[in-house]
């Protein structure tokens, strides 16, 4: 069912419900006589249409006698102005309301982002407020042309963006960079395929290329592990693409260290709230004190957007920001304690270089001093140490 716009809930509408059985008869009517309205529900028994208020004398002619059959429900603020319209005051106030939408009409209210995948709103908004795009500026003060061309020359991430109006909403189209066709081709290119870091090869698996290392040797950081110079008797000595997979036994030392002293945070149960708004970006404070309620506490904040019949977003925003203060105690481990803590995370860490790879080996030292206690441990595991490096690179760095 189609809802009352903007315009139509300020100068007022009349949803008018024919009689069934005569919903033909009375559009037909409508129609010769040229009476504005729409239709607005056909999905139920009775036909409902809405017009504008103003429209509601002449259809009271036009129907004469059976107007008494017509269902109608008026909506809108015009209905109110009428009746108080022996009440000056009233009258003049609307007027002014009226002049003061008319002028924010004319602004920016909202802006809309579409199309951006990898890149994060708040950056795009960063973008156009540099180029003088924000809630509250003019629609027509800032050259569009000028503003999408900066951004596009500014983010390199960013290939194609638009920005058009609809209404007091600012929609800003955007699809982000793809790289041409013979930066994708340029993956083809003659490459070899050298260690990434230390370690003893495990396993060896050349797809293209030539393997210049064997499963037991240690290499380094950089060596050279496939070739991709292929000797080819046909053909003689070829630059190819090196493709394989290179497993290596590898050690990572991983530390925790656990101090016995640290600081918890202690609810008082004293909490404060305050109310602020934001109009056009820009915060409103009502209060003196507002962010320093408490020396120490967390600050919540929750942002809600303010919207007129539930449909038209305004450029207004209500700020609830809630402080909840707290006290830093501090508190001291057992060993035990601490230990326990350290072990704990030196798990966590050795299961993420678990993934890489099956853990071999493991040799775990403890050590203590007055203020902490640490634990070490050498892990010997599996990882592939591939790294594809082009030809031309690899013959400067050696």
């Amino acid at each position: 069912m189609d809802k009352p716009t903007l315009k139509e809930r300020f100068f007022g509408y009349a949803e008018i419900t024919l009689p069934h059985g005569k919903e033909l008869e009375y559009l037909d009517l409508f129609i010769k006589s040229r009476v504005i309205f729409k239709t607005v529900d056909t999905e139920t028994q009775n036909t409902r249409i809405r017009v504008p208020y103003r429209e509601l004398g002449y259809i009271k002619k036009l129907t004469q006698s059976d107007y008494s059959a017509l269902e109608i429900v008026c909506g809108g603020s015009i209905k109110y102005l009428i009746a108080y319209r022996h009440r000056p005051g009233i009258l003049v106030g609307a007027v002014l309301a009226l002049v003061i939408s008319a002028y924010f009409s004319t602004l920016v209210w909202n802006i809309e982002i579409i199309g951006n995948k990898s890149i994060s709103d708040k950056h795009v908004l960063e973008l156009l407020d540099k180029g003088g795009l924000r809630p509250g500026v003019p629609r027509g003060s800032v050259e569009l042309d000028t503003l999408t061309n900066n951004i596009i020359i500014e983010d390199g991430n960013i290939g194609f963006i638009s920005v058009n109006f609809r209404g007091t909403t600012a929609f800003v189209e955007l699809s982000e960079y793809v790289p041409p066709a013979n930066e994708v081709q340029a993956a083809d290119s003659a490459c070899n395929i050298v260690a990434s870091r230390d370690g003893v090869i495990v396993g060896l698996d050349v797809y293209t290329g030539s393997a210049a290392v064997k499963e037991g040797d240690t290499v380094k950081k950089g060596e050279l592990i496939i070739s991709g110079i292929v000797d080819s008797a046909n053909e003689g000595y070829k630059l190819k693409r090196a493709y394989g997979s290179v497993i290596a036994e590898v050690v990572d030392t991983v530390s925790v260290d656990i101090p016995y002293k640290y600081t918890q945070k202690v609810s008082t149960g004293r909490s404060k709230s305050e109310k602020t708004l934001i109009f056009f970006g820009k915060r409103l404070e009502f209060s003196k004190n507002s962010g320093k309620i408490y020396d120490s506490c967390d600050i919540i904040e929750n942002i809600k957007r303010i919207e007129l019949f539930d449909s038209v977003k305004l450029p207004l925003e209500l700020v609830e920001t809630t402080y909840n203060e707290y006290n830093e105690k501090e508190l001291t481990y057992t060993r035990e304690q601490a230990r326990e803590l350290a072990y704990a995370k030196l798990k966590e860490d050795i299961a993420a270089l678990a993934k890489q790879g099956d853990i071999t080996f493991t040799a775990v030292t403890e050590s203590e001093t007055a203020d902490s206690f640490s634990v070490e441990a050498l892990v010997y595991h599996t990882q592939d140490i591939s790294k594809s490096l082009p030809i031309s690179q690899s013959k400067s760095t050696e």
